[in-house]
């Protein structure tokens, strides 16, 4: 472990010892459930500021930048209800003085308002990590996709023997895949395995167009009907 997550324990620890004890040395002008009461939640307060710390919630590594941008949310949270927990505190036993069965109601109401702001920051942040990761799944595929084309590209740029029109074909198939816009629709992700799959039967040809001279016309109308096909596909 190391020595700054050993010093947080051991200011947490302390504190929370403080708290304690001064309930316990200075809060004799209280009723006993109220002092336990306050003493409770103001432990529980002093806790939530070293949570991050001894319960690490989020990975500020992470890519998505999904954790990062629900630590603000949560953080706004926190300190609206330590905020809001304490100001009870203080005027529920001085301002306006409350019995137990009051104050425990505030207490409870202000802590479950607290756990459904973090029930939303925490989906929200789920969310924006789940769309992270379908949008880079999806650029991944058209990657994969710019991989082949460029596969094709030196496979045509080795092979002798075939027709210059052939070579213009397949040579625009390479260069027209940047064209091709993201699409998370699953007749997209169909297109561009076959697509894939029909231009790695041509880099095999490539390699002996003699011997495959009946089929390279064929197979090359086919890679370009599935490309169109697939270029009518935009993202969403």
């Amino acid at each position: 472990m190391k020595a700054s997550k050993l010093l947080t324990i051991l200011a947490w620890l302390v504190g929370e010892a403080i708290i304690l004890f001064s309930f316990y040395q200075w809060g004799g002008g209280m009723e006993r459930d109220i002092r336990i009461l306050n003493a409770g939640v103001s432990a529980w307060l002093f806790f939530l500021l070293f949570v991050d710390t001894l319960i690490p919630w989020i990975n500020l590594r992470g890519k998505s930048g999904a954790d990062v941008s629900s630590l603000g949310g949560r953080m706004l949270f926190l300190t609206l209800y330590i905020v809001a927990a304490v100001a009870a505190i203080i005027v529920c036993n001085t301002v306006l003085p409350c019995v137990f069965l009051v104050q425990a109601l505030i207490q409870g109401i202000l802590l479950f308002s607290f756990i459904i702001g973090l029930i939303i920051i925490l989906s929200i942040g789920e969310r924006t990590a789940s769309v992270h990761q379908e949008e880079q799944s999806v650029r991944q595929q058209l990657v994969n996709l710019r991989q082949v084309a460029d596969q094709l590209k030196l496979a045509l740029g080795a092979s002798t023997g075939i027709a210059p029109q052939q070579a213009a074909r397949l040579q625009a198939l390479a260069d027209n895949i940047r064209y091709i816009s993201p699409s998370q629709q699953a007749e997209a992700h169909a297109l561009e395995a076959d697509f894939a799959a029909v231009v790695r039967e041509l880099i095999v040809i490539l390699g002996n167009p003699t011997a495959y001279a009946n089929v390279l016309d064929s197979k090359i109308a086919q890679a370009e009907l599935l490309y169109q096909q697939r270029k009518m596909l935009y993202f969403n």
